[in-house]
């Protein structure tokens, strides 16, 4: 009684051996351990630390339980959301939602679906008696490029893109190219959708919803300019140029507290003039504190952005802002071009900006009111 014996030894070690066989696992051979490897083991735990108690009243025992179940079911229906939430299958979603639209224009309007499976829209075809001209992708295996082709090769006025797949928001950006006019977005747990059309049209029941009008633009041309010295204009069009003694260019600094919303997306375009195919920089997105210590730090090689085959292109890049610390007011955060190899290359008409991204693709671990 009160001391650890053999019953509370063997609770604690069932609590933790999976928590240890886990991230052992992790370590060493692959990645296996997540947020929920205790959920069974979780009595195991509640059993040991009781057990040091001494027997409790009855009424006591019944408090207790009561608690506990009131602040699981409050926290489980009312913080999480769960049965709001987790109950409405991104596949669902998506489907019941382009149902809709073909009803309502009576069109067969093609879909990009990004996910890891045809039967999924093949069984809601079957649910809603309907056909889906579904063209299906996986973000895993389908880069800029690919993708640029993929919308290209649609023939139709209208497209529609559906996402239970993490896709970055730059593939948006990529389809407003060919499909300027965004009629209806749709962002919840497990899946994103978004209906473009090629043409703006005078149908009443057409809301479109404002494109190149993001909540908070970042843009300031003139700070930009005034922070690179290797720059020219061109019929009033402003050019970084980039040679063996110039590494690196094209910087924007700004405070992190000016990007209010942690949900949002920070979206950059440029165009990019590169003297040859060997030629590969950096986009560097970075986040420091105020003594200038790196907190967070973004490499990512122009090559794998390319959205065509010719060697001058416009490149499109997005990252949501709920992976960078916002915490701290002092952050602040640097976006620039990081010429590694001393090539020579010419970059234009650099923009950058936010917008309102999906609240609900990270609600397991984070607040999303």
């Amino acid at each position: 009684d009160g001391g650890c014996g053999s019953l509370e030894s063997y609770c604690f070690v069932w609590f933790l051996l999976p928590l240890i066989i886990g991230f052992y696992y992790s370590r060493t051979v692959a990645p296996v351990l997540q947020y929920s490897v205790m959920i069974f083991t979780f009595p195991f735990l509640l059993i040991g630390m009781f057990s040091f108690f001494p027997e409790l009243g009855k009424y006591l025992k019944i408090g207790l339980i009561s608690l506990i179940l009131f602040v699981n079911i409050y926290t489980l229906t009312i913080e999480r959301k769960y049965y709001q939430l987790f109950y409405h299958q991104g596949y669902r979603e998506c489907a019941c939602q382009i149902n809709e639209i073909y009803k309502q224009y009576h069109k067969n309007i093609p879909v990009l679906v990004n996910g890891y499976g045809d039967f999924f829209m093949e069984y809601y075809e079957k649910l809603f008696n309907t056909k889906f001209n579904c063209v299906h992708f996986n973000i895993d295996t389908v880069n800029a490029l690919k993708f640029s082709k993929l919308v290209k090769a649609q023939s139709s006025d209208e497209l529609i893109l559906a996402a239970v797949v993490g896709t970055p928001s730059s593939y948006c950006d990529i389809i407003k190219e060919t499909y300027p006019y965004l009629i209806k977005k749709s962002l919840g747990y497990g899946y994103e959708m978004f209906y473009f059309s090629k043409q703006f049209s005078k149908d009443q029941n057409q809301k479109y919803i404002p494109i190149n009008n993001p909540r908070i633009k970042l843009e300031n041309k003139k700070e930009i300019h005034d922070t690179s010295y290797n720059q020219y204009s061109i019929n009033g069009k402003y050019y970084f140029y980039f040679n063996k003694d110039i590494e690196f260019g094209a910087d924007y600094t700004t405070p992190i507290f000016k990007i209010s919303n942690k949900y949002n997306n920070l979206h950059i375009s440029f165009y990019y003039y590169p003297k040859d195919t060997t030629t590969n920089p950096l986009l560097v997105i970075c986040t420091e504190d105020k003594n200038g210590k790196s907190i967070n730090w973004q490499g990512i090689p122009l090559k794998t952005l390319f959205t065509s085959d010719s060697l001058s292109q416009k490149i499109y890049y997005s990252v949501g802002l709920v992976n960078f610390n916002l915490k701290n007011k002092d952050t602040i955060l640097k976006i620039f071009i990081w010429n590694k190899d001393k090539d020579t290359f010419d970059i234009c008409d650099v923009n950058i900006w936010t917008e309102e991204g999906n609240r609900y693709v990270y609600s397991l671990y984070y607040d999303f009111k």
